[in-house]
Protein backbone atom coordinates (compact mmCIF):
# COMPACT_ATOMS: atom_id res chain seq x y z
CA UNK A 1 0.00 0.00 0.00
CA UNK A 2 1.34 3.80 -0.87
CA UNK A 3 2.21 6.27 1.17
CA UNK A 4 -0.55 8.15 -0.05
CA UNK A 5 -3.36 5.53 0.49
CA UNK A 6 -2.12 4.51 3.77
CA UNK A 7 -2.87 8.45 4.49
CA UNK A 8 -6.07 8.49 2.82
CA UNK A 9 -7.56 5.25 5.43
CA UNK A 10 -5.80 6.56 8.71
CA UNK A 11 -7.38 10.31 8.09
CA UNK A 12 -10.60 9.23 6.90
CA UNK A 13 -13.84 9.23 8.53
CA UNK A 14 -11.69 9.83 12.00
CA UNK A 15 -14.23 11.98 14.01
CA UNK A 16 -14.71 14.06 10.66
CA UNK A 17 -18.24 15.76 11.87
CA UNK A 18 -16.31 17.77 14.84
CA UNK A 19 -14.40 19.22 12.52
CA UNK A 20 -16.92 20.15 9.89
CA UNK A 21 -17.53 24.20 11.81
CA UNK A 22 -13.75 24.72 10.64
CA UNK A 23 -14.33 25.49 7.00
CA UNK A 24 -16.66 28.40 8.52
CA UNK A 25 -14.13 29.81 10.76
CA UNK A 26 -10.86 29.30 8.14
CA UNK A 27 -13.19 31.66 6.13
CA UNK A 28 -14.17 33.69 8.96
CA UNK A 29 -10.26 33.48 9.50
CA UNK A 30 -9.76 34.60 5.81
CA UNK A 31 -12.29 37.42 5.89
CA UNK A 32 -11.06 39.14 8.78
CA UNK A 33 -7.17 38.78 8.14
CA UNK A 34 -7.69 39.90 4.17
CA UNK A 35 -9.53 43.01 5.16
CA UNK A 36 -6.30 45.30 4.69
CA UNK A 37 -7.51 48.96 4.59
CA UNK A 38 -3.59 50.05 4.04
CA UNK A 39 -3.28 48.35 0.58
CA UNK A 40 -4.27 51.38 -1.57
CA UNK A 41 -2.69 54.06 0.75
CA UNK A 42 0.48 52.31 2.57
CA UNK A 43 3.17 54.02 0.24
CA UNK A 44 1.57 57.16 0.22
CA UNK A 45 1.71 56.77 4.25
CA UNK A 46 5.27 55.55 4.21
CA UNK A 47 6.15 58.87 1.81
CA UNK A 48 4.17 61.54 3.69
CA UNK A 49 4.26 60.13 7.49
CA UNK A 50 7.51 58.55 7.90
CA UNK A 51 9.20 61.09 4.84
CA UNK A 52 10.47 57.81 3.49
CA UNK A 53 12.12 58.08 -0.38
CA UNK A 54 10.56 55.17 -2.90
CA UNK A 55 14.51 54.12 -3.41
CA UNK A 56 14.30 52.95 0.33
CA UNK A 57 11.18 51.44 0.15
CA UNK A 58 11.15 49.81 -2.75
CA UNK A 59 14.78 48.17 -0.93
CA UNK A 60 12.78 47.34 2.02
CA UNK A 61 10.05 45.27 -0.22
CA UNK A 62 13.06 43.72 -1.92
CA UNK A 63 14.18 42.17 1.02
CA UNK A 64 11.02 41.52 2.41
CA UNK A 65 10.11 39.23 -0.71
CA UNK A 66 13.54 37.38 -0.35
CA UNK A 67 12.88 37.04 3.27
CA UNK A 68 9.23 35.19 2.37
CA UNK A 69 10.60 33.30 -0.46
CA UNK A 70 13.28 32.00 2.10
CA UNK A 71 10.33 31.39 5.30
CA UNK A 72 8.22 29.88 2.79
CA UNK A 73 9.16 26.11 2.59
CA UNK A 74 10.39 25.85 5.95
CA UNK A 75 7.27 27.41 7.72
CA UNK A 76 5.29 24.65 5.34
CA UNK A 77 7.58 22.09 7.22
CA UNK A 78 6.42 23.43 10.35
CA UNK A 79 2.86 23.49 9.44
CA UNK A 80 3.17 19.55 8.11
CA UNK A 81 5.59 18.93 11.50
CA UNK A 82 3.53 20.42 13.96
CA UNK A 83 0.36 21.78 12.72
CA UNK A 84 -1.62 23.70 10.64
CA UNK A 85 -3.36 25.49 13.72
CA UNK A 86 -0.34 26.42 15.44
CA UNK A 87 1.39 28.16 12.38
CA UNK A 88 -1.80 29.97 11.69
CA UNK A 89 -1.68 31.42 15.56
CA UNK A 90 2.23 32.29 15.70
CA UNK A 91 1.78 33.83 12.01
CA UNK A 92 -1.53 36.25 12.60
CA UNK A 93 0.14 37.71 15.78
CA UNK A 94 2.90 38.07 13.96
CA UNK A 95 1.48 39.36 10.87
CA UNK A 96 -0.59 41.80 13.88
CA UNK A 97 2.81 42.89 15.52
CA UNK A 98 4.30 43.62 12.14
CA UNK A 99 1.29 46.30 10.75
CA UNK A 100 1.36 47.96 14.01
CA UNK A 101 4.96 48.68 13.82
CA UNK A 102 4.48 50.17 10.73
CA UNK A 103 2.00 52.36 12.02
CA UNK A 104 3.98 53.22 14.91
CA UNK A 105 7.29 53.53 14.70
CA UNK A 106 8.51 56.42 13.23
CA UNK A 107 12.25 55.19 12.75
CA UNK A 108 13.16 53.83 9.12
CA UNK A 109 14.74 50.93 10.57
CA UNK A 110 11.74 50.31 12.79
CA UNK A 111 9.10 50.61 9.53
CA UNK A 112 11.29 47.97 8.20
CA UNK A 113 11.82 45.59 11.16
CA UNK A 114 7.66 45.55 11.36
CA UNK A 115 7.21 45.15 7.22
CA UNK A 116 9.72 41.92 7.75
CA UNK A 117 7.82 40.50 10.46
CA UNK A 118 4.72 40.85 8.67
CA UNK A 119 6.19 39.15 5.99
CA UNK A 120 7.45 36.29 8.26
CA UNK A 121 3.84 36.18 9.34
CA UNK A 122 2.42 35.84 5.97
CA UNK A 123 4.88 33.02 4.79
CA UNK A 124 3.86 31.02 8.21
CA UNK A 125 0.14 31.54 7.44
CA UNK A 126 0.72 30.75 3.64
CA UNK A 127 -0.92 27.12 2.63
CA UNK A 128 -1.84 26.15 5.97
CA UNK A 129 -5.98 27.37 6.04
CA UNK A 130 -5.95 25.61 2.81
CA UNK A 131 -4.53 22.45 3.78
CA UNK A 132 -6.88 22.55 7.12
CA UNK A 133 -9.79 22.82 5.10
CA UNK A 134 -8.96 20.04 2.95
CA UNK A 135 -7.70 17.94 5.91
CA UNK A 136 -11.07 18.64 7.68
CA UNK A 137 -13.37 17.79 4.44
CA UNK A 138 -11.19 14.61 4.09
CA UNK A 139 -11.84 13.41 7.61
CA UNK A 140 -15.68 13.49 6.82
CA UNK A 141 -15.22 12.05 3.67
CA UNK A 142 -15.82 15.58 1.39
CA UNK A 143 -12.46 15.98 0.07
CA UNK A 144 -15.10 15.96 -3.18
CA UNK A 145 -16.72 19.22 -2.16
CA UNK A 146 -12.88 20.82 -1.72
CA UNK A 147 -12.97 22.61 -5.29
CA UNK A 148 -16.15 24.99 -4.35
CA UNK A 149 -14.49 25.11 -0.79
CA UNK A 150 -11.72 26.55 -2.11
CA UNK A 151 -13.69 28.89 -4.26
CA UNK A 152 -15.77 30.32 -1.69
CA UNK A 153 -12.79 30.90 0.56
CA UNK A 154 -10.71 32.72 -2.69
CA UNK A 155 -13.86 34.87 -3.70
CA UNK A 156 -14.12 35.57 0.03
CA UNK A 157 -10.49 37.11 0.39
CA UNK A 158 -10.41 39.03 -3.70
CA UNK A 159 -13.46 40.48 -1.40
CA UNK A 160 -12.41 41.51 1.67
CA UNK A 161 -9.60 42.97 0.07
CA UNK A 162 -11.11 44.92 -2.56
CA UNK A 163 -14.06 46.17 -0.25
CA UNK A 164 -10.92 47.10 1.94
CA UNK A 165 -9.46 49.23 -0.44
CA UNK A 166 -12.60 51.61 -1.01
CA UNK A 167 -12.69 51.86 3.01
CA UNK A 168 -9.44 52.41 3.48
CA UNK A 169 -9.58 55.33 1.16
CA UNK A 170 -11.83 56.88 3.28
CA UNK A 171 -10.17 56.08 6.57
CA UNK A 172 -6.87 57.48 5.08
CA UNK A 173 -9.22 60.87 4.60
CA UNK A 174 -9.25 61.19 8.49
CA UNK A 175 -5.47 59.81 8.80
CA UNK A 176 -3.00 57.85 7.07
CA UNK A 177 -1.91 56.26 9.64
CA UNK A 178 -5.26 54.98 10.27
CA UNK A 179 -6.03 52.27 7.93
CA UNK A 180 -2.54 50.37 9.50
CA UNK A 181 -4.01 50.33 12.82
CA UNK A 182 -7.55 49.12 11.79
CA UNK A 183 -5.67 46.62 10.14
CA UNK A 184 -3.84 45.29 12.64
CA UNK A 185 -7.02 45.44 15.26
CA UNK A 186 -8.92 42.95 12.87
CA UNK A 187 -6.18 40.53 12.20
CA UNK A 188 -5.94 40.38 16.51
CA UNK A 189 -9.52 39.19 16.14
CA UNK A 190 -8.80 36.59 13.35
CA UNK A 191 -6.55 35.05 16.01
CA UNK A 192 -10.40 34.03 17.73
CA UNK A 193 -11.45 32.11 14.73
CA UNK A 194 -7.93 30.16 14.90
CA UNK A 195 -8.27 29.73 18.54
CA UNK A 196 -11.77 28.16 17.52
CA UNK A 197 -10.08 25.36 14.68
CA UNK A 198 -10.38 21.83 15.86
CA UNK A 199 -6.44 20.32 14.16
CA UNK A 200 -8.02 17.46 11.99
CA UNK A 201 -6.57 14.06 11.78
CA UNK A 202 -3.73 13.12 9.29
CA UNK A 203 -3.05 9.50 10.41
CA UNK A 204 -0.28 8.45 12.68
CA UNK A 205 2.23 8.90 10.75
CA UNK A 206 2.33 12.25 9.88
CA UNK A 207 3.93 14.10 12.54
CA UNK A 208 7.24 13.77 11.59
CA UNK A 209 10.67 14.88 12.05
CA UNK A 210 11.11 18.57 10.29
CA UNK A 211 14.23 17.33 8.14
CA UNK A 212 12.47 14.19 7.16
CA UNK A 213 9.21 15.87 5.84
CA UNK A 214 10.62 18.40 3.69
CA UNK A 215 12.98 15.60 2.54
CA UNK A 216 9.58 13.28 1.45
CA UNK A 217 8.60 16.62 0.26
CA UNK A 218 11.41 17.08 -1.95
CA UNK A 219 11.80 13.20 -3.52
CA UNK A 220 8.12 13.35 -4.13
CA UNK A 221 8.22 16.86 -6.37
CA UNK A 222 12.04 14.89 -7.86
CA UNK A 223 9.89 11.34 -8.82
CA UNK A 224 6.12 13.34 -10.16
CA UNK A 225 6.89 15.71 -13.14
CA UNK A 226 3.78 16.14 -13.43
CA UNK A 227 3.67 17.48 -9.68
CA UNK A 228 6.69 19.94 -10.97
CA UNK A 229 5.06 20.91 -13.79
CA UNK A 230 1.44 21.90 -11.97
CA UNK A 231 3.84 23.63 -9.36
CA UNK A 232 5.57 25.97 -11.55
CA UNK A 233 2.35 26.25 -13.83
CA UNK A 234 0.39 27.68 -11.21
CA UNK A 235 2.51 30.20 -9.31
CA UNK A 236 3.83 31.62 -12.92
CA UNK A 237 0.18 32.56 -13.51
CA UNK A 238 -0.55 33.46 -10.30
CA UNK A 239 2.44 35.63 -9.74
CA UNK A 240 1.38 37.46 -13.83
CA UNK A 241 -1.84 38.45 -12.50
CA UNK A 242 -0.20 39.83 -9.11
CA UNK A 243 1.97 41.79 -10.83
CA UNK A 244 -0.89 43.11 -12.97
CA UNK A 245 -3.57 44.10 -10.40
CA UNK A 246 -0.70 44.97 -7.58
CA UNK A 247 2.00 46.54 -9.81
CA UNK A 248 0.64 47.77 -12.96
CA UNK A 249 -2.61 49.19 -12.15
CA UNK A 250 -2.01 52.07 -10.24
CA UNK A 251 0.66 53.64 -12.68
CA UNK A 252 -1.77 52.68 -15.14
CA UNK A 253 -4.51 54.57 -13.71
CA UNK A 254 -2.80 57.62 -13.12
CA UNK A 255 -0.87 57.20 -16.84
CA UNK A 256 -5.01 57.84 -17.91
CA UNK A 257 -5.01 60.59 -15.44
CA UNK A 258 -7.69 58.82 -13.31
CA UNK A 259 -8.70 60.54 -10.05
CA UNK A 260 -6.96 59.32 -7.06
CA UNK A 261 -10.27 58.70 -5.33
CA UNK A 262 -11.43 56.85 -7.93
CA UNK A 263 -8.75 54.17 -8.02
CA UNK A 264 -9.97 52.02 -4.88
CA UNK A 265 -13.30 51.99 -6.16
CA UNK A 266 -11.48 50.43 -9.68
CA UNK A 267 -9.69 47.90 -7.50
CA UNK A 268 -13.01 46.73 -5.57
CA UNK A 269 -13.88 46.27 -8.89
CA UNK A 270 -10.93 44.70 -10.00
CA UNK A 271 -11.04 42.45 -7.32
CA UNK A 272 -14.74 41.44 -7.96
CA UNK A 273 -13.48 40.07 -11.33
CA UNK A 274 -11.39 37.27 -9.20
CA UNK A 275 -14.51 36.65 -7.33
CA UNK A 276 -16.79 35.75 -10.04
CA UNK A 277 -13.48 33.62 -11.80
CA UNK A 278 -13.41 31.69 -8.37
CA UNK A 279 -16.65 31.05 -8.06
CA UNK A 280 -17.43 30.20 -11.91
CA UNK A 281 -14.05 28.03 -12.41
CA UNK A 282 -15.07 24.72 -10.19
CA UNK A 283 -18.11 24.75 -12.29
CA UNK A 284 -16.95 25.24 -15.46
CA UNK A 285 -14.31 22.34 -14.52
CA UNK A 286 -17.41 20.02 -13.66
CA UNK A 287 -18.05 17.23 -16.11
CA UNK A 288 -15.90 19.76 -19.28
CA UNK A 289 -12.79 19.03 -20.96
CA UNK A 290 -10.31 21.28 -18.19
CA UNK A 291 -7.31 20.84 -20.50
CA UNK A 292 -9.22 22.94 -22.83
CA UNK A 293 -9.30 26.16 -19.77
CA UNK A 294 -5.62 25.22 -18.74
CA UNK A 295 -4.10 25.32 -22.14
CA UNK A 296 -6.43 28.54 -23.32
CA UNK A 297 -6.44 30.20 -19.87
CA UNK A 298 -2.92 31.82 -20.64
CA UNK A 299 -3.37 32.10 -24.02
CA UNK A 300 -6.33 34.88 -23.44
CA UNK A 301 -4.18 36.26 -20.40
CA UNK A 302 -1.30 37.00 -23.16
CA UNK A 303 -3.90 38.25 -25.93
CA UNK A 304 -5.32 40.98 -22.84
CA UNK A 305 -1.60 42.26 -22.01
CA UNK A 306 -0.70 42.77 -25.47
CA UNK A 307 -4.18 44.84 -26.20
CA UNK A 308 -3.54 47.06 -22.79
CA UNK A 309 0.04 47.64 -24.15
CA UNK A 310 -1.41 48.82 -27.49
CA UNK A 311 -4.71 50.15 -26.77
CA UNK A 312 -5.26 54.07 -25.87
CA UNK A 313 -8.02 53.57 -24.28
CA UNK A 314 -8.04 53.29 -20.48
CA UNK A 315 -11.71 51.22 -20.81
CA UNK A 316 -10.43 48.70 -23.02
CA UNK A 317 -7.22 48.40 -20.84
CA UNK A 318 -8.85 48.44 -17.66
CA UNK A 319 -11.91 45.48 -19.13
CA UNK A 320 -8.45 43.40 -20.06
CA UNK A 321 -7.75 43.56 -16.35
CA UNK A 322 -10.92 42.24 -15.19
CA UNK A 323 -10.58 39.27 -18.06
CA UNK A 324 -6.85 38.70 -16.32
CA UNK A 325 -8.19 38.74 -12.43
CA UNK A 326 -11.27 36.54 -13.64
CA UNK A 327 -8.89 33.83 -15.71
CA UNK A 328 -6.66 33.97 -12.50
CA UNK A 329 -9.85 33.13 -9.79
CA UNK A 330 -11.14 30.69 -12.11
CA UNK A 331 -7.94 28.68 -12.54
CA UNK A 332 -6.99 29.11 -8.94
CA UNK A 333 -9.30 26.71 -6.87
CA UNK A 334 -8.94 24.10 -9.62
CA UNK A 335 -5.21 24.10 -9.33
CA UNK A 336 -5.21 23.95 -5.97
CA UNK A 337 -6.94 20.90 -6.07
CA UNK A 338 -5.28 18.95 -8.04
CA UNK A 339 -2.33 19.96 -5.98
CA UNK A 340 -4.21 19.05 -3.17
CA UNK A 341 -5.17 15.71 -4.95
CA UNK A 342 -1.69 14.73 -5.72
CA UNK A 343 0.08 15.72 -2.37
CA UNK A 344 0.18 13.05 0.75
CA UNK A 345 -1.34 14.18 3.63
CA UNK A 346 2.25 14.00 5.12
CA UNK A 347 3.62 16.75 3.14
CA UNK A 348 0.87 19.22 1.60
CA UNK A 349 1.44 22.31 3.76
CA UNK A 350 5.07 21.59 2.42
CA UNK A 351 4.46 21.53 -0.91
CA UNK A 352 1.81 24.00 -1.06
CA UNK A 353 4.65 26.01 0.53
CA UNK A 354 6.96 24.88 -2.41
CA UNK A 355 4.33 26.10 -5.01
CA UNK A 356 4.20 29.57 -2.96
CA UNK A 357 8.02 29.83 -3.21
CA UNK A 358 7.72 29.41 -6.93
CA UNK A 359 5.62 32.15 -7.22
CA UNK A 360 7.03 34.75 -4.32
CA UNK A 361 10.52 33.92 -6.22
CA UNK A 362 8.87 34.91 -10.11
CA UNK A 363 7.40 37.91 -8.32
CA UNK A 364 10.57 38.95 -6.71
CA UNK A 365 12.44 38.35 -9.66
CA UNK A 366 9.34 39.97 -12.49
CA UNK A 367 8.78 43.40 -10.00
CA UNK A 368 12.49 44.96 -10.57
CA UNK A 369 12.10 44.00 -14.38
CA UNK A 370 8.79 45.41 -15.09
CA UNK A 371 9.65 48.41 -13.41
CA UNK A 372 13.16 49.03 -14.86
CA UNK A 373 11.28 48.42 -18.33
CA UNK A 374 8.68 50.85 -17.64
CA UNK A 375 10.59 53.78 -16.49
CA UNK A 376 12.93 53.12 -19.62
CA UNK A 377 10.49 52.48 -22.29
CA UNK A 378 7.24 53.17 -21.05
CA UNK A 379 4.26 51.28 -19.15
CA UNK A 380 3.32 49.72 -22.39
CA UNK A 381 6.57 47.67 -22.56
CA UNK A 382 6.26 46.32 -18.68
CA UNK A 383 3.06 44.92 -20.28
CA UNK A 384 4.54 43.02 -23.29
CA UNK A 385 7.45 41.81 -21.44
CA UNK A 386 4.24 40.09 -18.56
CA UNK A 387 2.92 38.77 -21.78
CA UNK A 388 6.09 37.09 -22.55
CA UNK A 389 6.14 35.74 -19.57
CA UNK A 390 2.86 34.09 -18.85
CA UNK A 391 3.01 32.74 -21.96
CA UNK A 392 5.78 29.98 -20.91
CA UNK A 393 2.58 28.37 -19.44
CA UNK A 394 0.99 27.12 -22.42
CA UNK A 395 4.21 24.71 -23.11
CA UNK A 396 4.21 23.85 -19.11
CA UNK A 397 0.80 22.87 -19.92
CA UNK A 398 2.00 20.56 -22.39
CA UNK A 399 4.86 18.79 -20.94
CA UNK A 400 2.31 18.79 -17.25
CA UNK A 401 -0.34 16.23 -19.98
CA UNK A 402 2.35 14.35 -21.32
CA UNK A 403 4.26 13.33 -17.99
CA UNK A 404 0.60 13.05 -15.98
CA UNK A 405 0.40 9.53 -14.59
CA UNK A 406 -2.57 6.47 -15.17
CA UNK A 407 -3.76 7.56 -12.00
CA UNK A 408 -4.18 11.58 -12.63
CA UNK A 409 -6.32 10.45 -16.16
CA UNK A 410 -8.13 8.20 -14.07
CA UNK A 411 -9.20 10.71 -11.61
CA UNK A 412 -9.76 13.26 -14.48
CA UNK A 413 -11.92 11.48 -17.02
CA UNK A 414 -14.63 13.41 -15.29
CA UNK A 415 -12.72 16.64 -16.80
CA UNK A 416 -12.04 14.58 -20.23
CA UNK A 417 -8.18 15.63 -19.56
CA UNK A 418 -5.28 13.47 -18.61
CA UNK A 419 -3.18 15.55 -15.81
CA UNK A 420 -6.61 17.66 -15.65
Amino acid sequence: MSERARDDRAARGTGGAAHRGNIAKVQLYQALTNFSLFMPVWIVFLQTERGLTLTQITVMMGLSWVLMALAEVPTGVLADAVGRRFTLLVGTATVAAGIAMMALVPSYWGVMAGYLAWSVGMALQSGSDMALQYDSLRADGREDAYPAVAGRSYALIQLAQGVASVVGGWAAALSLGLPLLLTSVLTLLGLGAVLALKEPPRGASERRPYLETLRSAVALVREQPDLRYLIFYSALVSACAWNVVFLLFQPFAMDHHIAVAWIGALFLVLRLAGVAGSQTGPYMARGRPLGWSLLGGPLLFCAALVAIAFSGSWILGFGCMLLIGFIQGALRPVLSDRLNQRAPTATRATLLSLQSLVRTLATALLQPLLGWSSDQWGLGTAFLLLAGVVAVAVPLRLLWRRVAPASASAGAAGSGEAGG
